[in-house]
């Protein structure tokens, strides 16, 4: 059984693709799964409950291969704002 996602704190996120490849990113955004390609270089912003992970696929010829797995509570979007400038 999925746990009570209202309890949940919500925080915002940012996630740079500093491959040379296309990124697909699934998010547990609030039970459900969300999917997003990131091209390379480039930044993406989302939220999501403090709990979450954030999973990164790269892909082989024809392969998806699970590259990475983040806490999304390092990717707190607060945390890079002095540095990368206002979102």
């Amino acid at each position: 059984m999925a746990k009570k996602t209202e309890n949940y704190k919500t925080i915002k996120c940012l996630y740079i693709n500093c491959t040379e490849r296309i990124a697909i990113l699934k998010i547990d955004f609030m039970g459900q799964w969300l999917e997003r390609a990131v091209e390379a270089g480039k930044k993406y912003v989302f939220e999501t409950h403090e709990d979450a992970y954030l999973e990164i696929y790269t892909s082989e010829i024809s392969t998806m291969i699970l590259s990475d797995r983040v806490a999304c509570s390092q990717l707190v979007l607060s945390k890079y704002t002095s540095e990368i400038g206002q979102y």
